[in-house]
């Protein structure tokens, strides 16, 4: 109890004092029975109920004719305020203090800090026990619930843990156990390489049908004989719709054949290579041989024999009796058989045709391979 408190109570006290004794004495009289019963006015004791006042009777703290206080926590007690008289045998009730809810002192100065308390007793853990998608689907499927269950709440990963509260009949949210992620950890070192396995157990014999063998003759079916083309096809370039079996690839922008078809007169770059240098293959005729004993000159890239981007390397030469290539032919540089003496020979970009009488009804023909010095 406050100051205040205390002068109110002491005040109300006396007041009530006052009543009760000089109604039937008088003052001098009053003075002689406190100063015999040596007991000073006011309140011994206070009591948070009257079942504790009860139950301290037999105490020592309060003497017989002390008046003692009940003060509950809550002013709003049928209690509050009650003053009861120790008795011989038990308590009397004397009176009621109105004067303790209307006076109110000030808020005292805080008080020290208490001794740190003894370690509580670990806490128990609980098991889920299911999931649900709403706590209406939990509510409908669990209507009769154990104190203490426990039941996850949600549609996927953290679920909402909800607890039965038994006291006050409901779920309570406890929010969820799964806490935010956390960052990234440093990469570990590289492990040790793993010792190497074991070798697999041999594999079946492949079939007959998914391959043909290019070492020995074979008999093949038309599926067969397909695919072996588009295998050669596929190691030696790209067919010619013009030409076919003969190949050609595409470096860059440039075509380069493989086995070019050389027809007369026309030009053909490779994939060979001469002194690092794209090889060109021409096969060209001379036209019909002379008619009589010398030396014909004929230029295959032009007039000029001493200019020019070509170097020829390599030469073949032959002579047919007619003008297609057809019938005999003769291999030359040189043939002589008493009735036919022809020979050639090129001369940096020139051809010369030696012939010994008449053979104008002989032609020749010559297969050059070359390089440019453009290239």
């Amino acid at each position: 109890m406050t100051l205040e408190q205390r002068v109110a109570v002491l005040e109300e006290i006396f007041s009530r004092i006052q009543d009760y004794y000089t109604s039937a004495y008088s003052g001098e009289e009053i003075d002689a029975r406190l100063a015999s019963a040596g007991v000073p006015i006011g309140i011994t004791k206070e009591y948070k109920s009257v079942a504790e006042m009860n139950q301290d009777f037999t105490g020592t703290d309060v003497q017989r004719g002390q008046f003692v206080l009940i003060l509950p926590d809550s002013t709003a007690s049928a209690d509050y305020g009650k003053v009861y008289l120790k008795g011989t045998a038990n308590w009397v009730y004397a009176f009621t203090l109105t004067t303790l809810t209307s006076i109110k002192g000030p808020i005292g100065p805080p008080g020290k800090k208490g001794d740190q308390g003894d370690p509580g007793e670990a806490g128990s853990s609980f098991a889920i026990l299911g999931y649900f998608d709403t706590l209406d689907a939990l509510k409908a499927a669990v209507p009769y619930p154990k104190a203490g269950d426990v039941y996850g709440v949600g549609t996927s990963p953290p679920y909402n843990i909800y607890i039965w509260d038994s006291v006050h009949g409901k779920w309570v949210a406890n929010g969820n156990l799964q806490g935010p992620q956390g960052k990234q950890g440093i990469q570990g070192p590289e492990g040790k390489q793993g010792p190497e396995g074991k070798q697999g157990p041999e594999g079946p014999v492949g079939g007959s049908g998914n391959f043909v063998r290019y070492d020995a003759a074979q008999s093949l079916s038309d599926a067969q004989k397909a695919q072996a083309r588009g295998n050669i096809g596929a190691m030696q370039g790209i067919e010619s719709a013009d030409h076919p079996g003969c190949y050609y690839v595409l470096n860059g922008s440039a075509v380069e054949w493989v086995n070019p078809p050389m027809e007369l007169g026309t030009e053909y770059r490779t994939t060979e290579r001469y002194m690092g240098k794209p090889v060109y293959k021409k096969l060209v005729t001379t036209g019909a041989l002379p008619s009589a004993t010398g030396v014909v000159e004929y230029f295959p890239f032009g007039t000029d024999y001493n200019a020019g981007e070509y170097t020829v390397f390599s030469s073949e030469y032959h002579i047919a009796n007619n003008s297609n290539d057809g019938g005999w032919t003769i291999t030359i540089p040189k043939f002589s058989n008493g009735s036919l003496d022809v020979s050639m020979g090129f001369s940096g970009r020139r051809i010369d045709i030696y012939v010994n009488s008449d053979k104008s009804s002989y032609y020749g023909f010559a297969l050059l391979k070359y390089t440019k010095t453009t290239d």
